[in-house]
């Protein structure tokens, strides 16, 4: 499979020279099978949870039966890469290792490396957007979250792209839409071009102001819609992530274990400052209300401009509002 390289001991795959062992074997473990697709299995597993590039080695400990017993990776491996790797090394068949002819328990050395996965070179415009992100569900403050797995090829042409079964069908074209407009740079292998393919999660929500800080699923989301005073530019957070982490804290109930999408109307005042929060759309709990209000009571924005200037706004704001991490 392409989108991986995978480095292994090659005398214990091809009959070469031994791969070193910690025992006193005649011949150490080897493997029993390519291991390109288990590599690419835990490449894509783990990577929801942050890139993984590189190369690492992996002490594996097999005994007389073949079985896995245990597996290291280097001290100084990345945690993320060492995760992958271990988890590579851990679905892997191996032979175990022979003494006078006798299967025996024993260790080897696999190193395994992974593609640098493509990148984002162009994406699409914010008109291309709104375009590919449905009108009425926009209107209607309807959002999603898709993840496609998107392969590249070594020209960085995109070569397919796919969601996973049951997605709903509106967010199978919208995301199909926005792959068609962006251009990728390909994945490398030890610094040349390879396929390579990529888990890449897409978010359509009401409007694309959104804190960077709050990419991971395990953060508050925050996003906004304007809704009344015509302005050239919407409100926009810019508390820092500390700062937000602070008021979710702050605010939400103690001994309370609740979530909530909970939408306010706000006005957001030329300061930046909000000054006055009704609730649209509750959550039938007023703690999880009330706690929502004073989230966004203690948020910091840029405020609305219209022909240049600073301008109070009037928005319906859509919370999430849930523990805090």
């Amino acid at each position: 499979m392409q989108p991986v390289a995978v480095l292994v001991a090659l005398g214990a795959l091809a009959g070469g020279e031994d791969v070193p062992s910690a025992g006193s074997a005649d011949r150490p473990p080897r493997l029993a099978i390519d291991p390109a697709g288990e590599v690419d299995r835990c490449r894509r597993a783990w990577a929801r949870h942050g890139r993984i590039a590189g190369e690492t080695e992996v002490t594996v400990w097999v005994d007389a039966n073949g079985r896995v017993t245990g597996v290291q990776t280097r001290a100084d491996a990345e945690p993320l890469l060492a995760q992958a790797a271990q988890c590579a090394a851990l679905g892997l068949r191996y032979d175990p290792a022979m003494r006078e002819g006798r299967p025996v328990a024993g260790s080897l050395v696999v190193p395994i490396g992974f593609v640098t996965p493509p990148e984002i070179h162009r994406s699409p415009t914010h008109e291309q957007w709104m375009r590919c992100y449905p009108k009425s569900h926009r209107h209607e403050g309807i959002e999603g979250r898709v993840e496609l797995t998107i392969t590249v090829g070594t020209t960085g042409k995109l070569l397919r792209h796919s969601v996973p079964p049951g997605t709903d069908e509106w967010l199978v074209k919208a995301a199909d839409c926005v792959v068609r407009h962006m251009s990728f740079r390909p994945g490398t292998d030890r610094g040349v071009p390879a396929q390579a393919t990529v888990l890449m999660p897409v978010y359509f929500k009401v409007s694309d102001i959104s804190l960077q800080a709050f990419a991971s699923a395990a953060a508050p989301t925050i996003t906004g819609l304007r809704r009344k005073e015509p302005v050239d530019e919407d409100p926009a957070p810019i508390s820092s992530e500390e700062e937000i982490l602070a008021a979710y804290r702050d605010c939400y109930p103690p001994g309370l274990d609740a979530s909530a999408d909970i939408t306010y109307e706000i006005n957001v005042e030329i300061s930046g400052v909000v000054r006055r929060v009704g609730v649209v759309k509750g959550s039938g709990d007023p703690r999880l209300d009330e706690a929502g209000a004073c989230i966004l009571r203690r948020l910091k924005f840029r405020p609305a401009t219209f022909n240049g200037h600073a301008v109070t706004d009037t928005l319906h704001w859509p919370l999430l509002v849930r523990p805090p991490p």
